[in-house]
């Protein structure tokens, strides 16, 4: 056969089967694409795997071929190595396992036992952001009539699972007696909760809840905008408990007309209520307060957004190269929401404005070649890591960030992991570098890339004591968790970096162990 210009049709073929990673049994229906390309042409085809999770592909040119396959009900897989085609060459015998998802139900109900209909239950998975430990809602599902709810298509992790009791009618008195919200299995606050541990594959049932009749208070003010001095229609009200070890808030409320909230269902504690309102591209207006709630709602936390606190001083380079030219320097404060990003003009200064009076971090992503943050100064005063704390009474003045040239260098390779047989690469790596305790504030976490041979240079780190990984790609982050490191302690390496030296390090390509298997 023939091409319609007249060239012979390729021959190439690509065959093999599908099976369940936990079971071994044949998938059937999976979607299966294979996507090629040269330097002039690029190939997509598509199939559908037979009830014995057999798959093929015909007539492919020569080429490198990667596979990607979808199923509901199971991890989509993507190959990590391209398959590579001669011409008219057939591969087969290619063995694909999918993992079967997570699949959690259970029943809500009150303390009668009477089924909670419409009830929200919702995963939280713990995510790492910064060195700092998150809770954020992923999948969610409603009860049916009998008070069940079934999440699925859940990927393998750690979870906290909560409930909580929806379009609940509640006359506006000083005291919310409401069905309480519940984090699996009783508790009040997620702090208080059992994760729970799912492996691909498993179906966790019976996860069940009783919500019960609580008090709960409410905060209710005003939202005003700055810019136009009326209500900031367009603003978004949270409180945030102050109360846990991670970031956490599922507590909002919606802006009225004439800028007033109400933010309800809270428990006694700590909180910071805080509006956030786009201003403009990059630029959040903020206002925040700290309240206290013991048995009682609060009125009249008001809030200006726009109207904040200014921040403003320079960057100080110490010592830097004799070719150091003109470079864009990105400094970030951020504390429970958005980063905001302060300008460095061309003489070195900064300024930001209408920042809420919070503790911010300051993160500067992206730092000249070999440079370090190596100090942070207010007023000539060293402060104890890269925090800035915004007072009420005030702004923030005479701030030096320090830029140091004499980082150490960390060079390498990785080694593929023990059980990989001879002839194997390691083509992709993450390099991370964890400081070790008790150390400044300023000797903070780095990450770099290893190369397609494994080799890789790490540069701009402060010099200190690290725990040093490769880790495979992963979309999530979730090697930051100290339980995870100390997990696959035996792959990090111990080392001292001091100011301007060089160091060599060999590591073995940690597993993929951070998530159940």
């Amino acid at each position: 056969a023939s091409g319609r210009d007249g060239a012979p049709e390729p021959r190439g073929a690509i065959s093999g089967r599908i099976l369940c990673a936990q079971t071994g049994e044949p998938v059937k229906g999976a979607s299966v694409q294979a996507e090629g390309s040269d330097q002039d042409h690029s190939w997509r085809q598509a199939a559908l795997s037979s009830a014995d999770g057999s798959f093929s592909f015909e007539r492919l040119p020569s080429g490198a071929y990667s596979l990607f396959l979808e199923k509901a009900g199971y991890q989509p897989y993507s190959s990590r190595e391209p398959v590579s085609l001669d011409s008219n060459q057939r591969r087969s015998g290619i063995e694909i396992k999918l993992n079967r998802a997570v699949v959690i139900t259970g029943r809500v109900t009150d303390a009668d036992g009477l089924p909670v209909v419409g009830s929200q239950v919702a995963t939280y998975r713990f995510v790492w952001s910064n060195g700092r430990r998150c809770l954020n809602r992923s999948e969610e599902a409603r009860t049916d009539d009998r008070g069940v709810y079934r999440l699925f298509g859940l990927p393998a992790g750690r979870y906290l699972i909560g409930a909580s009791a929806s379009n609940q009618e509640l006359p506006q008195g000083e005291v919310d007696l409401r069905l309480a919200s519940l984090f699996y299995p009783a508790a009040a606050r997620p702090s208080e909760a059992a994760a729970l541990e799912a492996r691909w594959g498993q179906d966790l049932s019976e996860i069940n809840f009783v919500l019960r009749p609580q008090p709960t208070y409410a905060v209710s003010g005003v939202v005003a905008d700055a810019a136009t001095g009326g209500p900031c229609r367009s603003c978004i009200v949270r409180a945030i408990t102050m109360e846990e070890d991670y970031t956490f808030s599922d507590h909002r409320a919606a802006i009225t007309p004439d800028g007033s909230f109400r933010v309800r269902g809270l428990l006694p504690g700590s909180y910071r209520v805080r509006a956030e309102k786009m201003d403009r591209p990059g630029h959040h207006a903020v206002s925040s307060r700290t309240v206290q709630i013991t048995n009682r709602n609060l009125r009249d936390v008001n809030l200006l957004a726009g109207a904040g606190h200014t921040v403003a001083g320079r960057v100080v380079l110490e010592s830097p190269p004799a070719d150091f030219g003109k470079v864009d320097i990105p400094i970030f404060l951020t504390a429970d929401g958005p980063g905001e990003r302060l300008p460095v003009k061309s003489d070195l200064s900064f300024e930001a404005t209408g920042l809420a009076a919070e503790t911010y971090r300051l993160l500067v992503p992206r730092l000249p070649q070999g440079a370090y943050l190596k100090a942070l100064r207010v007023a000539g005063r060293d402060l104890p890591r890269p925090e800035i704390e915004v007072p009420e009474d005030g702004d923030v003045a005479q701030l030096e960030l320090v830029l140091a040239f004499d980082s150490p260098t960390l060079a390498g390779r990785v080694k593929p992991p023990d059980s990989a047989g001879s002839g194997h690469r390691v083509t992709a790596a993450t390099i991370v570098l964890f400081p070790q305790e008790n150390q400044s504030g300023f000797v903070v976490q780095r990450r770099a890339g290893a190369d397609p041979s494994g080799s890789f240079t790490v540069t701009g780190i402060a010099p200190g004591a690290y725990t040093v990984f490769a880790f495979p790609p992963s979309p999530t982050s979730e090697w930051e968790d100290p339980e995870v490191r100390r997990r696959l302690q035996s792959y990090g390496k111990s080392i001292d970096l001091g100011a301007g030296k060089q160091e060599a390090v060999e590591l073995s390509l940690a597993p993929l162990a951070a998530e159940p298997q």
